[in-house]
């Protein structure tokens, strides 16, 4: 059954080329490759992530935010409604900021780029302008 079928399908692109048509312009033909063409959009979309995240870790390796961790830990454990512990606390957002900052930037990059090649790439122009985390629900 199914060798008949790659048969009649074969038959029938030749058939569809010789009178000048082509088996790509079918709906099923055109949704396999719009489908292999979001997947590679996707792929270079993660692989786009992984860099700016090894960039945050580096870069807030790079300011000593990890040295702060362990001096708010030690200020927090007993009380952490203590002066002591917000200090440690604001000390280590304050460290971090410019860092998770660049991260967001990067990330936001990221996915503006996978919408981009999905518009342009596979076609499909019913997107949004700008990728934005939908409204969390109370």
């Amino acid at each position: 059954m199914k060798r008949t079928s790659r048969m009649t399908q074969a038959a029938l692109a030749a058939a569809l080329t010789v009178t000048g048509w082509s088996l790509a312009a079918t709906p099923a033909t055109a949704q396999i490759r719009v489908g292999a063409c979001v997947r590679e959009c996707m792929e270079a979309g993660k692989g786009c992530i992984e860099p700016v995240r090894q960039a945050a870790v580096a870069c807030r390796e790079e300011a000593g935010c990890q040295e702060l961790f362990d001096p708010a830990r030690a200020a927090c454990s007993a009380d952490p409604a203590t002066a002591e512990c917000e200090a440690a606390r604001a000390a280590i957002r304050e460290c971090i900021a410019p860092c998770k900052k660049a991260q967001h930037d990067g990330l936001q990059a990221c996915r503006e780029g996978v919408l981009n090649c999905l518009r342009d790439e596979c076609g499909l122009d019913q997107l949004p302008l700008r990728c934005v985390r939908p409204p969390l629900e109370p």
